[in-house]
């Protein structure tokens, strides 16, 4: 979707941005002046009305990707990323580096300049001028804070007492599906695992997400969701495998079966090397990777011993009409529509141009191949929440093992202390009854709220 920087002069309106060839990634219009910042094409612009834009970033500068501004939630406004002192102007800026990772910098508007801020390490803050920065550094399970700029200083120190605790490596293997003969999948075992025995697997999916030489960050020490913390799965002695899963879009793709030979080609590569169970694998996801897990269940259920899905979607055509409470009480004119046909999905047609598409792409169509229990855990507040009642009452219809969680008050994601001991207790629980060399009964199915 292309997007474009307008000024109106009275009823006409004047395109600022019409001469890039991608349209407007992101614009900044400084309060009380008559131009405005974009990034397009890569690169910086000034866009003032009646004027050529003209070009603040260096020529041979790496591309400008966006705007920087702090990573905190609620986002600020993007009005801090300029910054004006004495005449002098400043613009921070997100660029690419050679290897593909996303340098912060500064753009110095009136020398045409472009330099790093001050520091390494993932950014937290910075000042209203730039020049200072703190800075996040992880070693394992232990985070350092420091304050760079003028000099370095450490500002804290967190998780020091687990620093001696131990770590699951991420380690790189290779595997091949489909159109795709060499993909990249990480995995995660736990410390001290003997390579004597194949390990029971927790496979976490996402459609679409590509891996390459740079492990998940799931695999990292995740403090702000537990839930989805590798090294915590893999604490539970469990192999943790994060599986390549390219997603084409087309009409006569078939996500479903795609996902499946993918995800079973991934576990086929480690069972091949003794790292594996193959036996013993348990699927996961949260959002689309919730909807790759169902899909999966339900091009090949043999394969697998159960499945996790959280806040995934199971009915596409049904995503059209989803809303929240939030939405159904707004009153400030926002578009009121689900999910579109031009996302994740790959589903370009309205369902009911492409029914037998939409079809095909939607788990809810397959419940009676499903025969691996799912456990579903949804916030009552998402979009998906609906859908996933209706998945509920058609597996527990077709005679399968469903549950389905549902947490009130919480959104796409449970962020409550209650609702994320909640979910981890179930997930562990569920895990450990299907993939434990002793098997507990699995739970019957049944509609559970909390």
């Amino acid at each position: 979707m292309r997007r474009d920087v307008y000024v109106f002069h009275g009823a006409k309106a004047e395109n600022l941005s019409a001469r890039s060839r991608g349209g407007a990634v992101e614009f900044l219009a400084p309060a009380g002046l008559n131009f405005a910042y974009a990034v397009a094409d890569a690169a910086l612009f000034r866009l003032t009305p009646g004027r050529a834009p003209q070009q603040l970033s260096p020529t041979d500068s790496p591309a400008i990707l966006g705007f920087l501004r702090e990573p905190r939630y609620p986002p600020p406004p993007i009005a801090d990323s300029r910054h004006e002192e004495r005449g002098s102007e400043r613009l921070a800026v997100m660029s690419s580096a050679a290897d593909g990772q996303v340098v912060t910098a500064v753009l110095e508007v009136g020398t045409h300049t472009l330099k790093p801020l001050a520091g390494e390490g993932e950014l937290v803050a910075f000042s209203p001028d730039f020049s200072l920065t703190v800075r996040r550094t992880d070693e394992h399970w232990t985070s350092r804070f420091t304050l760079a700029g003028v000099d370095h200083t450490t500002l804290a120190e967190v998780n020091a007492d687990l620093s001696n605790r131990l770590w699951a490596q991420a380690q790189r293997f290779s595997f091949g599906a489909n159109d795709s003969p060499t993909l990249t999948g990480w995995v995660l075992l736990p410390p001290g695992a003997s390579r004597d025995r194949p390990l029971p697997a927790v496979v976490v999916v996402y459609g679409g997400q590509v891996f390459g030489a740079t492990p998940p960050s799931e695999t990292q020490a995740e403090t702000y969701l537990p839930l989805f913390s590798g090294q915590l799965l893999a604490a539970q002695g469990y192999a943790v495998v994060y599986p390549s899963l390219p997603l084409p879009h087309g009409p006569d793709i078939d996500p479903k079966a795609r996902l499946a030979e993918e995800t079973i080609a991934a576990v086929d590569a480690l069972a091949s090397q003794h790292i594996v169970d193959p036996a013993r694998v348990v699927v996961m996801g949260q959002s689309f990777g919730g909807y790759s897990t169902a899909a999966i269940l339900a091009a090949r259920s043999d394969r697998f011993r159960a499945g996790i899905a959280l806040a995934g979607i199971f009915d596409w055509a049904f995503g059209y009409g989803g809303q929240t409470p939030e939405r159904w009480m707004a009153d400030d004119g926002r578009a009121a529509f689900g999910a579109s046909a031009k996302s994740q999905s790959g589903l370009d047609e309205a369902f009911w141009r492409t029914p037998e598409a939409f079809e095909r792409a939607s788990p809810i169509y397959s419940v009676e191949r499903m025969n691996a229990p799912l456990l579903m855990l949804q916030g009552d507040l998402d979009d998906a929440y609906f859908d996933a009642a209706r998945m509920y009452g058609a597996l527990a219809r077709a005679g399968k093992k469903p549950v389905l969680v549902r947490y009130w008050g919480e959104g796409h994601l449970a962020l409550s202390e209650a609702s994320l001991r909640d979910q981890w207790a179930r997930m562990t629980t569920w895990l450990d009854a299907y993939l434990k060399t002793r098997p507990q009964v699995a739970p019957a199915h049944s509609d559970q709220t909390r």
